[in-house]
Formats: C-alpha cells, sequence, structure tokens
C-alpha cells in the first residue's frame, strides 16, 4: 500500500509539473488526454492515474472543465503555494530515482 501511495503522489508530481512547465495556470488549459499522453511508462497504470487525478481535483490542485466533448485540466492559481510545496516534498521524498525523474 505504501508502495502505491508514493506511486500516486509521483502520478500527480509529473501531472503538476506538466501543468506548470505549459503554463496552465486559471483560464488556461489543456486536454487531460494531453497531459496524460506525456506520463514515463513508469507511471501509465490507468488504475494509479485516475487516483492521482481525483486527489489533484479533491486537494483543488487542478480544475477539470468539459471543453469541445474533451476533459481539460488547469492548475487552480489561488494554490500556487501549495502546489509548489507538494512538488518540492514529493520529489524530496522519492529522492534521486532515476525510474521516476530521470536525473
Amino acid at each position: 500500500i505504501y508502495f502505491m501511495e508514493q506511486e500516486i503522489k509521483v502520478i500527480m508530481w509529473f501531472i503538476l509539473i506538466r501543468l506548470k512547465n505549459m503554463r496552465k495556470w486559471g483560464g488556461a488549459h489543456s486536454e487531460l488526454a494531453r497531459i496524460l499522453k506525456s506520463l514515463p511508462d513508469s507511471c501509465k497504470d490507468n488504475r494509479l492515474i485516475k487516483k492521482a487525478v481525483k486527489n489533484l481535483v479533491n486537494l483543488e490542485y487542478i480544475g477539470i472543465y468539459k471543453k469541445t466533448g474533451e476533459d481539460h485540466v488547469s492548475l487552480n492559481s489561488r494554490k500556487v503555494e501549495e502546489i509548489n510545496k507538494f512538488l518540492t516534498e514529493v520529489k524530496d521524498s522519492i529522492g534521486n530515482e532515476k525510474v521516476y525523474f530521470g536525473n
């Protein structure tokens, strides 16, 4: 169970980093499928991806919107500090695992 929780946090980290790098804050959004396609092969478990997305929505780090018939996502601009803190904590807790971060 601990491994699954860590895996979910890593997937959450990748989703947030991708949105942050794309500058998708507030009204700027991107298709969820495009974000998930960019996940590394080590994070392609659909069950864990669904849990990670649900956690991000519950934490209000991301919003999901129906646009052009597809789910689109953006970062919550009111949660910048919390998002940055989460990103730092996850990277620090995982360490320099090449599997996840490629460092």
